[in-house]
């Protein structure tokens, strides 16, 4: 019975990526000179945008611990004896998570009320330090709405600045480098935040709808924790130098230290009575969104992920011939990455995990995930398809209602969340508002004692708890940090 149940899943799998026979190595051959490749980069790195060449391909099994082969027939043997395999698996490929801060401190530098009074606003510096005993700091933007009790947020990254979220003469102009480009017309350059950028990322960042709809929104420029660019990895000009090569021997990959970063948000949030430090979502787009993914699934404090275009190492398949691939992303973003990642390129089929088991740790709590209809590089198939393809552990705590392949042009809000979008690759007043449905869902709607959201998997007995950090060769967690100076100066 147990062969026949182990057959099942891999012919359920591989019905994800059965499309044809071409491989991607094959596939960097047939798109030269053809109407498959839209420059000689896609070439050279084997890009596929036609569904009759992506390729055949069988997904690991998501119940089954990838180093043994134990397979979960329930969801505490999940937790116990998988879970921790893939995170090891997942720390090879995105980089160990950095240790706890010797020294933490949170300081107010500024606060009031916004958005015509029906909100406070404060902006904080956290400040941090390692064993090398340097102090790096970074400041975070928070509106909450006024309200009788602890409230619900929305934490996400910004990409240019605090002051670019808003139209809010208060906002801060930070002093930092950031990536040069062009957001509503205007052309970030010379990698410096500028007041004369102030509000122009607004449509990314709906606060005034987020506050409407009963949530605080907390945001950090991600430039601001870890550069984004390879010099910031080689020369350590990121929030990592606060530990020595003896503490922390590996690459300063930066999805890590970005997640890292979040996760210290997390801990402010812990200090604060008028945000609900039980129902956090992490939110990210793009690259972000890979970040977003990866902290949901290691840090299990924060009760919701959400991903929005978060393509290839996000919420796409890696196995699935289509897209951006790790070919191409190892070369052009290598340093969001471990090194281990790169001897995957041209050879997905290697990998002993694919994106669905990530998306799978951070069951049961809610996953949401979006795609655009032309936002071809982040394959949105391959998005829906890791979802649907992380329902059998979603499957194990009790969660009936999940997305199918159905779902690919049909919203779905359930125990997961997807949307495909018509346009490009962004973030939008119309996403937002499938998150903000999603997480009324969840956060408001299914509050079990009117007052605070647990994080108990669905229909189990057996809580995954939240705590300050998951330990993957325990497969647990190992509770609160412990070794944090907690100030806060208001």
């Amino acid at each position: 019975m147990m062969k026949i149940k182990n057959i099942a899943v891999v012919l359920f799998v591989a019905l994800f990526c059965v499309f044809g026979a071409v491989s991607a190595k094959e596939a960097a051959k047939v798109s030269i000179g053809g109407k498959n490749a839209r420059n000689s980069w896609d070439e050279k790195h084997g890009i596929n945008y036609e569904e009759d060449r992506v390729g055949s391909c069988v997904l690991p099994d998501p119940l089954v611990n990838p180093h043994n082969g134990f397979r979960a027939s329930n969801a505490v043997e999940w937790i116990e004896k998988v879970r921790p395999a893939v995170v090891e698996e997942v720390e090879k490929l995105y980089g160990p998570a950095l240790p706890s801060p010797l020294q933490m401190r949170f300081e107010v530098e500024e606060s009031g009320e916004a958005f015509s009074g029906k909100a406070i606003r404060k902006q904080i510096r956290i400040y941090l330090k390692g064993d090398t005993g340097k102090e790096f700091s970074f400041g975070v933007l928070m509106y909450a709405p006024k309200a009788k009790g602890p409230v619900p947020a929305f934490v996400n990254m910004n990409f240019y600045g605090n002051h670019t979220v808003a139209d809010d003469p208060s906002i801060i102009v930070g002093k930092y480098w950031i990536k040069d480009g062009t957001i509503n017309g205007y052309k970030v350059r010379g990698n410096v935040p500028s007041a004369v950028a102030r509000g122009i990322h607004a449509f990314s960042h709906p606060i005034g709808a987020i506050l409407d709809a009963g949530f605080a929104y907390l945001t950090f420029c991600y430039c601001e924790a870890f550069p984004d660019t390879g010099e910031a990895a080689i020369n350590s000009k990121n929030i990592s130098a606060i530990f020595s090569d003896s503490v922390y021997p590996h690459k300063r990959a930066a999805i890590s230290v970005w997640s890292w970063a979040i996760s210290r948000v997390m801990d402010y949030i812990e200090s604060q009575p008028l945000l609900d430090k039980t129902r956090i979502a992490v939110v990210g787009h793009s690259r972000q969104g890979k970040t977003a993914l990866l902290t949901g699934a290691l840090d299990t404090r924060f009760a919701m992920a959400i991903s929005n275009g978060s393509g290839c190492m996000g919420a796409k398949l890696s196995r699935r011939n289509y897209g951006e691939n790790i070919s191409s992303i190892t070369e052009r973003f290598g340093y969001w990455f471990s090194d281990n990642l790169k001897k995957y390129a041209f050879a997905e089929g290697k990998m002993p995990i694919d994106q669905h088991q990530l998306l799978s740790l951070i069951a049961p709590r809610p996953v949401y995930v979006e795609s655009a209809s032309e936002d071809r590089w982040a394959d949105p198939k391959g998005q829906i398809s890791a979802l649907v393809a992380a329902n059998p552990v979603y499957g194990l705590f009790g969660a009936k209602d999940l997305p199918t392949m159905a779902n690919e042009n049909v919203p779905f809000c359930g125990a997961t969340g997807y949307h495909m979008r018509e346009g490009k690759h962004a973030l939008t007043e119309e996403d937002w508002e499938y998150f903000i449905k999603f997480a009324r869902k969840h956060f408001y709607d299914k509050r079990s004692d009117g007052n605070r959201h647990s994080n108990r998997e669905v229909g189990s007995s057996h809580p995954l708890q939240p705590c300050g950090s998951f330990s993957a060769k325990q497969g647990k967690c190992t509770g609160p940090l412990s070794n944090i100076t907690r100030l806060v100066i208001d």
